[in-house]
């Protein structure tokens, strides 16, 4: 199972659910394995600072070598299920690729909530904690939801 997950320059929200995801689905015994791109993301970037920090303080995990990079056709047909941050996002894929409509939903919609998870971009280290802490709890709930279904 390859899920995608996708903000909008791969560099905050996506880098942190793939690490959450990864770490998750590893201590589960999963056969998951999460991947990131951004919709409008510059090739190469590293993770946010903050994002890197939260990640390594709160949940021992390392983002450190993480490299931005921009969504591909090859993403999104790789992928078995896309995981956006933001409505913006999704309608920004299926505007591209509708044909991949059947595997494409926010975060929060897969898992039957409303709403999207903010941008943590450029607020203090405090908003990404929160962050990482919703993402955490959604990604639970993700990796629950597509362990029933297989």
């Amino acid at each position: 199972m390859k899920v995608l997950f996708v903000c909008t320059g791969n560099t905050c929200r996506s880098p942190m659910a793939e690490g959450l995801f990864n770490a998750q689905a590893k201590a589960l015994g999963k056969d998951f394995k999460a991947k990131s791109a951004g919709v409008f993301a510059p090739e190469g970037f590293s993770a946010s600072q903050e994002a890197i920090k939260v990640l390594k303080e709160d949940y021992n995990i390392d983002i450190s070598n993480h490299k931005s990079k921009s969504l591909t056709r090859q993403d999104v047909e790789q992928a078995d299920l896309i995981l956006t941050m933001s409505n913006s996002h999704k309608r920004s894929i299926l505007m591209q690729y509708p044909e991949y409509s059947h595997k494409v939903f926010t975060i929060k919609e897969f898992v039957g909530l409303d709403g999207e998870v903010e941008d943590p971009y450029g607020m203090p280290i405090d908003v990404y904690k929160k962050t990482a802490e919703e993402l955490n709890g959604l990604i639970s709930k993700v990796i629950q939801k597509i362990s029933q279904e297989r």
